[in-house]
């Protein structure tokens, strides 16, 4: 992609910026010039490389957030594993844990299992299925 695609500089103020730096390169109103437009110009390209990066840095942190919560899921989960294999002597310790083997788990793996189908029955006699080739050997 072109360096003007990426631009922060929208296109209409770039065609003013031209202006300036063409046909009005030597005019100056008050405070208004060619450097001066140039210099925004250039902070806003300065600003927009900052939100670039700082995009960046955010992307790879959340990254890291994501790791480090995994990881503590699956810490977390076999710490609950083996103190359900402690508290089996003890139901009341027992029961908090069950409680607790859920929690961690987002909702939509607590749902309860979908119905299972029952399987098709099986065809009798009478339900045979259709056997083009017994039919035209008939």
């Amino acid at each position: 992609m072109s360096e003007l695609a990426n631009d922060p500089v929208p296109p209409a103020i770039r065609d003013i910026l031209a202006l300036f730096a063409g046909e009005l390169r030597d005019q100056r109103f008050g405070d208004l010039d060619h450097e001066a437009l140039e210099l925004l110009a250039d902070e806003t390209r300065a600003r927009a490389k900052e939100v670039e990066q700082a995009r960046a840095a955010l992307e790879s942190t959340l990254a890291s957030l994501d790791e480090a919560r995994e990881a503590l899921t699956a810490r977390a989960r076999q710490g609950l594993a083996y103190a359900s294999v402690y508290a089996a002597s003890d139901p009341e310790l027992s029961a908090k844990i069950a409680g607790l083997e859920g929690e961690d788990k987002p909702a939509r793996e607590r749902r309860s299992a979908p119905k299972r189908k029952s399987a098709p029955k099986k065809a009798t006699a009478s339900e045979l299925p259709f056997d083009a080739r017994a039919a035209g050997a008939a």
